[in-house]
This record gives C-alpha cells, sequence and structure tokens, in this order.
C-alpha cells in the first residue's frame, strides 16, 4: 500500500514554519540542526503525533508552504506505508476492536473514500506531531537547543520506556482479540 500520491507533500501556514525552523541550522557555524531535510521531519512527526496524542488541522494563515518532493517521498515509500499501518493499528482502540483496526490498516485502503480519510487522519498526526517537536525543540529551548534535545528524548523515554520480560511479552500478545 502506498500512501503517497502523485504529488508533493505540503506543509502550509504555521506548520511550514515550524517545519522550515526544525530542518534550520541552529549555531553560528551552520553545523547543527535537528533535522537534515524536511521528509525526516515528515516520517517521525506522525508517530510523535501519535505518541502525544495531537493532532492539527491544516493551516493555511499564511502563505508560506514548504514542500517534499515526489520523488523524496517514493524513495521512503516503504518507511512511509510502515508508519501509516502501525498509526491505523494504535489509533482508536477506544471505539475499534483489534481486527477492525487491522482491517483498516491493511485493507481499508482499496476503498478510494475510505482510504482518503485515513490519509486525512494521518496527516493530522504528522501536523500534530510537527506541533510537539517545534515545541518541545524550539520554542522551549531558551536557546540551548542541545539541552532541549536532551530534555525530550529524557522524557520520552521515561514516558515509554518499560522493560517487560518475556512473559510480559507473551502474555501481552495472548491479550489481543484477534
Amino acid at each position: 500500500m502506498v500512501i503517497v500520491d502523485e504529488r508533493d507533500y505540503i506543509f502550509y501556514g504555521k506548520h511550514a514554519k515550524m517545519v522550515r525552523a526544525l530542518s534550520t541550522y541552529f549555531d553560528v557555524q551552520n553545523k547543527y540542526r535537528f533535522f537534515e531535510n524536511d521528509l525526516q521531519i515528515y516520517i517521525l512527526a506522525p508517530i510523535v503525533g501519535v505518541l502525544y496524542n495531537r493532532v492539527a488541522p491544516i493551516s493555511k494563515d499564511d502563505a508560506m508552504m514548504v514542500a517534499i518532493a515526489l520523488q523524496d517521498l517514493n524513495a521512503q515509500k516503504v518507511q512511509i506505508a510502515y508508519n501509516f499501518k502501525l498509526i491505523m493499528l494504535v489509533i482508536d482502540k477506544e471505539s475499534l476492536c483489534s481486527k477492525e483496526r487491522v482491517d483498516r490498516a491493511f485493507s481499508g485502503y482499496y476503498d478510494p473514500v475510505q482510504k482518503g480519510v485515513m490519509v486525512e487522519r494521518y496527516n493530522e498526526y504528522v501536523r500534530g506531531g510537527v506541533e510537539v517537536l517545534h515545541e518541545k525543540l524550539i520554542v522551549n529551548s531558551d536557546g540551548d537547543y542541545m539541552q532541549s534535545l536532551y530534555k525530550f528524548l529524557f522524557e520520552l523515554n521515561n514516558r515509554y520506556y518499560k522493560e517487560l520480560s518475556s512473559e510480559e511479552i507473551v502474555a501481552m500478545a495472548m491479550s489481543y482479540d484477534y
């Protein structure tokens, strides 16, 4: 399954500004930046959006646009499709059973209407993740970007890392209603 359309992906308005800030050098020697390119942000942002339960509508509050070229998207389409399926599997746990989420992730894209809804939902998480990354790495940095990166990674580790025994992993896997 490919969620990449036959066109560039475009960030608009405030999200374009945030993406630009995240991929711009932040030191005077132009050696350091959080992301080498906008595509890296597009790949990571939906995961961050889901982890922080943040979605955002499209923002065209000004004319700024940042485009990711179709050829760059196609070069990463396997990773993008993986992220897409992963997100379709983990969201809506309260309203959909695991079978419905699996069906949505692996076969829902055959229906053009359903695919459009799913892609827009995914893009809401992309934009939400961009907002979180911008807040955590740029806005709350006080100019010390390395410290803000450290704090963000430390927060993620404390929030989501948990050592599990193999028995706990098996028990979790067996608990899903397939």
